[in-house]
């Protein structure tokens, strides 16, 4: 049941989060969160439909790059990685929404094919504060 009330919350939360990105002047547009699709409740569970990060956590994303890139291309995709991961953060303080559970597997990197970029997602809200 804990699970299924922390699923209830984190939604509460996602809603929450697009409503004040859309009221605060300097976030309006930015879209450092997963659209939220559905909630789905079953008696023993309760699952969040979202959008999907196709490249994978940053942990991940950390093991791929170290094995395939050069020492000058590992400083740049990390040094873009932590930027995008302060902006987030730096957004979620202007909406009023403390995280309380950032780690490599609660980042997810998603390619944007609009802007030709990277974007990197703070995912699970299960345990956050507003």
């Amino acid at each position: 049941d804990r699970d299924k009330y922390s699923v209830i919350w984190e939604l509460f939360i996602l809603t929450l989060m697009q409503t004040r990105l859309a009221l605060v002047a300097e976030c309006r547009g930015l879209q450092p969160f997963f659209h939220l699709y559905d909630l789905l409740l079953y008696e023993d569970a309760a699952v969040i439909s979202m959008s999907f990060g196709d490249m994978g956590t940053i942990f991940e994303a950390i093991r791929a790059i170290h094995s395939g890139f050069s020492a000058a291309e590992h400083e740049y995709v990390a040094a873009y990685i932590a930027q995008k991961m302060v902006d987030t953060i730096v957004i979620l303080r202007r909406i009023g929404v403390i995280h309380c559970d950032i780690k490599p597997d609660n980042w997810v990197l998603k390619s944007d094919e609009q802007a030709d970029s990277l974007r990197v997602v703070l995912i699970d809200f299960g345990k956050a504060k507003c």
